[in-house]
């Protein structure tokens, strides 16, 4: 997983001002200008992230990226693609948000194992009306199981020979 850092951002870019000092709206405009994200091999998706910042007592200025889904204010965030409505969006977000995607894939495993285990729970079900969730998870059951026949199949024949 990729992680975007303000701090490389700022520095890149105070590195190729040439020692022109900046205000901190200036060097937003100029990093989101000349920033461009682009993620994917076959369909590539591209971005920008919304760029911030807190002005410190300690420090003069903190520079922040904002959450796509929450809108909290991080120092680093994660590019995501994600698939809505059909297009594919690049996302940029915090670690609990991405945590939270990960989470949902974790599901999907667990409901696709749970139906491995027990392929009774699937003679009774209504095909027709299954959610998308359920219908993943069952695929997903099947590719599993495939992929356990094809490894005992090569197993066996290499330990017990061709017959």
């Amino acid at each position: 997983m990729n992680i975007l850092e303000t701090k490389s951002y700022v520095e890149s870019f105070i590195a190729s001002s040439n020692g022109k000092k900046y205000t901190p709206d200036e060097m937003i405009n100029m990093i989101k200008k000349y920033t461009n994200i682009t993620l994917g091999d076959e369909n590539p998706v591209s971005g920008t992230p919304s760029l911030g910042y807190i002005n410190s007592n300690i420090k003069g200025v903190y520079y922040i990226i904002y959450c796509d889904a929450c809108n909290a204010k991080c120092r680093k965030s994660y590019p995501t693609i994600l698939n809505i409505n059909g297009n594919k969006v690049m996302k940029f977000l915090c670690g609990s948000c991405a945590g939270k995607k990960y989470e949902r894939k974790k599901e999907y495993e667990r409901k696709a194992l749970e139906y491995l285990l027990h392929p009774e729970k699937l003679g009774s079900m209504n095909y027709r009306n299954l959610s998308l969730k359920q219908s993943l998870a069952i695929l997903e059951a099947g590719f599993i199981e495939d992929k356990i026949r094809e490894r005992a199949e090569k197993n066996a024949s290499k330990y017990l020979g061709d017959s």
